[in-house]
């Protein structure tokens, strides 16, 4: 890799950490919100749908096109999802 490839593949990364955060931060926001809001499903498509364009143009955008810099940024989304699931975990409950 040559250093401006090395660059953009870590730019790509941490689009993909951003998107991650935003994708995920916003599930957890929509989820809290889900019980109190007068019309649950609406507000679920409509997260969903808001979430996923966002998560598309920040691929898009840091990707270019590029293989490889859409990997970086698939591996940067999935290592906050591996994350997130880690810290979101319920506890089991010893008996």
């Amino acid at each position: 890799m040559m250093p401006d490839n090395a660059l953009a593949f870590v730019i790509s990364l941490v689009a993909g950490i951003v998107a991650g955060v935003v994708f995920f931060g916003g599930l957890w926001f929509t989820v809290q919100r889900v019980l109190v809001v007068r019309h649950p499903a609406l507000l679920m498509m409509a997260s969903l749908v808001v979430r996923a364009a966002i998560v598309l143009a920040i691929f898009a955008v840091s990707s270019d096109g590029e293989a490889m810099r859409i990997l970086a940024s698939l591996s940067g989304f999935l290592l906050v999802r591996f994350v997130m699931v880690r810290h979101f975990e319920p506890q089991s409950k010893s008996l």
